[in-house]
């Protein structure tokens, strides 16, 4: 199971960080791409290209695809695995753009600088059921998103439609959907760091 996680040091640096467990090895390299390069998505017909320059984990499949990764504005992006629960559209919307799922964070990384803008912004994609050269699948994603001011949030497209979370606790995992996963957290409010006192009861 994937699972992402931001933090703050004492120098009030943010960071997103994942790990990536996955049945097979992506065989994933850390790759820079710079202001202006263009992509094609693969949607077809569909291209967008970036006005900010970033960092990361890619594969060059007919072009580069990413999971996640970090740009000069201190934006940063991560998408994991949403099995049984993504759902896309299945025509393009000719007024929106028109990108697949695993094209989201190369959009973002190239052209979103903070968590605020990335909540403006991502309405204006329509997300298209498609099929991915690697994998060979419509690949099932929702996405955590941070920036430099330890803002952090989550997108994810369901049958209801998309849902963008405010995520105060900094985590995500893979499926369920993200108000389970809060929900589920309620069930561990009495846990502490250390070992309690001993209490005697009755």
């Amino acid at each position: 199971m994937c699972t992402a996680i931001t933090f703050t040091t004492d120098e009030d640096i943010n960071f997103l960080a994942r790990t990536m467990d996955f049945s097979f090895e992506l065989d994933a390299s850390l790759v820079y791409v710079p202001r202006n390069h263009g992509f094609n998505s693969l949607v077809p017909g569909t291209k967008f290209s970036t006005k900010y320059g970033f960092l990361g984990a890619g594969k060059d499949v007919d072009g580069y695809i990413f999971a996640d990764g970090l740009n000069e504005k201190g934006f940063s992006i991560a998408s994991l695995y949403f099995e049984k629960n993504a759902k896309y559209n299945k025509k393009p919307d000719p007024r929106l753009l028109n990108i697949s799922s695993t094209d989201v964070v190369s959009w973002a990384l190239g052209n979103i600088s903070s968590v605020t803008e990335f909540e403006q912004k991502y309405q204006k994609l329509n997300i298209v059921d498609v099929i991915n050269p690697l994998l060979q699948v419509n690949v099932p994603l929702h996405w955590i998103v941070s920036d430099k001011s330890d803002n952090t949030g989550v997108l994810e497209i369901t049958k209801e439609g998309p849902k963008f979370y405010h995520n105060l606790v900094g985590t995500m995992t893979n499926s369920p959907k993200f108000s389970w996963h809060m929900d589920n957290l309620n069930h561990y409010t009495n846990l502490q760091p250390i070992e309690f006192e001993q209490k005697k009861y009755g």
